[in-house]
C-alpha cells in the first residue's frame, strides 16, 4: 500500500480547522511533508532502496555507487553465484591472510561490520572485473501534492503528525511550541525512537 499526499494535505489542514489553506497555505504543508519523509528515511533507511547492479574495482575495498546511501544487501554475483556475509573475525582467524589471495571476477562473501554503509569489503579479493546485484537504500524524491509514497500506509500517522509539529512551529506562542513538542514526540514514538532531551535521539 501507498500513502497519498493529498490524503496527509487534507486531513493536516482539518485538524490545524484551516481548511481553506489561509493560515498554513498546501505548498508550506508539502514542504513539511517531504521534510517528514527525509527524516523518516534517516530513522528507517530501509523504507526507501532500490536494486541494482554494482560494479567491482580491484582489490577487497569496495565503495558502493554514488547516488545510494547505504549498502542494505548483497544478493548475488551478476554472474549467478550468491553472495554470503562473512564475520573478518572468523576469517581472519581461518585465512589470517586472506585479503592478499589472488584476485578473481566472483565474491563469495563480504564483511560490513567495521564499516560505515557506504564501503564494505570483499572475498576473495576482486579482480575489477566482478559486478553484484545489491539492494541500496536510497534518498527519497521530493513529492508533489498529487504524488503518492511507495511505503505502507502504517506510516501515514507518523507523518502527518510530523506535518502538525512543523506548522506549530510558525508561531512563538507558548501553548504552539507546546503543541509542536507534542505532535514531534508523537512522530518519533510512531516512528520507534525515543527522544532524549532536544536533539539527540536513539532508536528502541
Amino acid at each position: 500500500m501507498t500513502i497519498a499526499i493529498s490524503s496527509i494535505l487534507s486531513r493536516a489542514s482539518t485538524l490545524l480547522l484551516d481548511e481553506t489553506a489561509v493560515r498554513w497555505p498546501q505548498a508550506e504543508l508539502l514542504n513539511a511533508v517531504n521534510d517528514g519523509v527525509l527524516e523518516m528515511a534517516t530513522m528507517k533507511p530501509f523504507l526507501f532502496t532500490a536494486r541494482a547492479t554494482m560494479p567491482m574495482v580491484a582489490g577487497v575495498y569496495q565503495t558502493i555507487p554514488a547516488g545510494k546511501r547505504h549498502l542494505h544487501r548483497v544478493i548475488s554475483n551478476q554472474s549467478g553465484p550468491v553472495v554470503r556475509l562473512a564475520n573478518q573475525k572468523d576469517l581472519d582467524a581461518q585465512e589470517p591472510k586472506w585479503y592478499a589471495n589472488a584476485q578473481v571476477p566472483t565474491v563469495k562473501y563480504v564483511i560490513l561490520e567495521r564499516l560505515d554503509g557506504r564501503n564494505f569489503l570483499c572475498y576473495p579479493p576482486n579482480n575489477g572485473s566482478g559486478q553484484l546485484d545489491a539492494v541500496f537504500t536510497v534518498d527519497p524524491p521530493s513529492y508533489a501534492a498529487d504524488a503518492s509514497i511507495d511505503i505502507d500506509s502504517t506510516y501515514g500517522n507518523p507523518l502527518l503528525s510530523f506535518v502538525l509539529y512543523r506548522a506549530f512551529l510558525k508561531d512563538s506562542d507558548v501553548s504552539d511550541e507546546a503543541k509542536a513538542a507534542a505532535y514531534y514526540e508523537s512522530f518519533t514514538k510512531q516512528m520507534g525512537v525515543s527522544v532524549i532531551g532536544d536533539a539527540q535521539a536513539k532508536e528502541i
